[in-house]
């Protein structure tokens, strides 16, 4: 025998030498993966879609082909039964979402009211309190008590007097039908589905009991005055589905916090106010002048109003200058606003005003900035009124 076929033989038995473990690979008992089974990339992938737990999720695909609109369409189908087991189990979770239409007063508008919608909607867990799902339905609903607002708040002008965030019929907004803000895009709820139909739909998604547990919305404006324009504050905090900061925001805390921002009169309009005439009448300068002639003024004033809503949150308020040194919101150091250089809340508005024109006029009257109203709540809470 050649030693060069000696070589090959050696080489060859060298590159397919079987070891005791590829011996085993070679005669595993063990099946291939199951195609048909969900992999755990797909699972994932649903419960981004729908929060639902993973045997269920997994039942879903494989009752749907592994499609993941199937599955969807699978879950909503047994949703309305599912909705009627969970219905009475305890709610001790949630989140509370304010959706802003309107924040007040701008450069366009001095009139321009401001105008919110506030809910709170109860869970059973964090998990699904701050899933996607939840927080969206969150938000379509707070949407939906600001358009709402006008047309439930007419039986409640007597109760409330004359607040400016008022609670508004729990009862008559789950009937009421859910207007889904345009920035969401298409939906596939249909036109005619109610704020009750949406979260039931929702308790059949995500297998848990949800309830609206209160409502509150805030919408005036100014038509009158030209000296005075309201602004307004929001702030949630611990929300996950935060995606449009100038309209929503959400939390286990939030708040809303109504300014007043008021031109100084001269003296003209000093005397015939409160008369038979309005300033609306007179050539004085008007609230939106301020707005206009101060580049970056309404950035900067959201800044401070922004602030003020998340001290209300933050910080435990009782009123806006009743409640001492403490609870008093106007003598609490004005630690969330990052210009405040140690003041309270009182004095930092003083300020404010002063640097930006609006101190009182010579012989006229004082102009200023005011927290004229304020909210918060808390899940679970009671609710926090500063008049």
């Amino acid at each position: 025998m050649s030693s060069s076929f000696l070589a090959r033989s050696s080489s060859s038995s060298s590159r397919h030498h079987l070891t005791p473990r590829s011996l085993l690979r070679l005669y595993s008992t063990n099946p291939p993966a199951d195609p048909s089974k969900p992999s755990i990339k797909l699972i994932a992938e649903l419960r981004k879609h729908a929060p639902v737990s993973l045997p269920l999720a997994r039942e879903a695909l494989a009752a749907s082909n592994l499609s993941i609109p199937a599955a969807l369409q699978w879950l909503a189908t047994r949703s309305s039964k599912k909705a009627d087991k969970v219905a009475g189990r305890a709610t001790n979770d949630g989140l509370v979402g304010v959706w802003t239409v309107s924040r007040g007063a701008n450069a366009r508008m001095r009139s321009a009211p401001v105008w919110a919608g506030m809910v709170e909607m109860a869970c059973e867990t964090d998990f699904v309190g701050r899933s996607e799902v939840f927080g969206k339905c969150l938000a379509e609903v707070a949407h939906s008590a600001a358009f709402h607002s006008e047309v439930l708040l007419q039986k409640q002008r007597v109760k409330d007097g004359d607040a400016l965030v008022r609670e508004l019929p729990v009862d008559q907004l789950l009937d009421a039908p859910l207007i889904t803000p345009p920035i969401f895009g298409l939906t596939l709820r249909k036109t005619n589905t109610s704020v009750g139909d949406a979260i039931r739909h929702l308790m059949g998604t995500v297998g848990e009991n949800i309830t609206l547990r209160r409502a509150s919305a805030v919408r005036k404006d100014t038509p009158t005055r030209k000296d005075l324009g309201l602004r307004l504050g929001t702030y949630g905090h611990g929300g996950t589905f935060n995606v449009f900061p100038q309209h929503f925001v959400s939390g286990r805390v939030a708040s809303m916090a109504v300014l007043a921002v008021k031109a100084p009169l001269t003296e003209e309009e000093a005397k015939v106010f409160g008369g038979a005439k309005s300033p609306l009448d007179l050539g004085g300068k008007s609230v939106g002048d301020w707005f206009r002639k101060e580049d970056g003024f309404e950035a900067k004033l959201e800044e401070l109003e922004s602030a003020i809503a998340r001290q209300v949150a933050g910080f435990p308020v009782t009123g806006i200058r009743e409640g001492g040194e403490e609870g008093a919101l106007y003598e609490q150091q004005f630690i969330m606003y990052p210009h405040s250089e140690g003041a309270n809340v009182k004095d930092v508005l003083a300020k404010w005003a002063e640097t930006h024109g609006l101190a009182k006029a010579e012989g006229g009257a004082s102009g200023g900035l005011e927290v004229v109203e304020f909210l918060k709540w808390s899940v679970g809470g009671e609710a926090v009124v500063g008049k």
